[in-house]
């Protein structure tokens, strides 16, 4: 009885080391390249592989910039027809676009050009420094402006 622990670790040990061998490399790799051309708009991007059957990608898009931002994402996986994704990102918004190919490829080339929309508002062009801070008390009027993108806010003008 004290052989058969022996027995099956030295039977079934090369087997189970065959089996995680096998699954290891049954999940395919590849190299995922961005290459991002932003236009001076502030915007994260990064792509991310998802282990599924076939090929999954999520390009995750973050929008930092006070302005709209239309960008356009292109995936060419080299071993299908290059396919493109346009998406306008609002202000302090994320999104994600998901890429899928019937066979997974060896290589995929994400190209994204992001352009901002309008000029950015005119409160974020000037910044009050601390000396030249306006205070509620100081206000003596405040006059209504409307940006490009029709919000409506009060300026107090000393």
């Amino acid at each position: 009885m004290k052989t058969t622990p022996k027995l099956i670790i030295k039977r079934l040990f090369p087997l189970l080391l065959l089996m995680v061998f096998n699954n290891a490399h049954s999940t395919a790799t590849y190299k995922v390249h961005l290459k991002k051309n932003l236009n001076g708009a502030n915007i994260l991007a990064e792509a991310n592989k998802v282990n599924a059957p076939g090929s999954l990608t999520i390009l995750k898009l973050s929008n930092f910039d006070k302005r709209q931002v239309k960008c356009k994402a292109s995936f060419d996986p080299r071993i299908e027809q290059q396919k493109s994704f346009t998406r306008q990102l609002e202000p302090n918004t994320k999104m994600s676009i998901r890429y899928t190919t019937a066979r997974t490829p060896n290589q995929l080339n994400i190209k994204l050009v992001c352009k901002p929309i309008g000029d950015l508002p005119a409160a974020d062009a000037e910044v009050p420094t601390a000396d030249t801070a306006v205070h509620a008390s100081d206000a003596k009027a405040e006059t209504p402006k409307k940006t490009s993108n029709k919000d409506t806010f009060t300026v107090s003008k000393p």
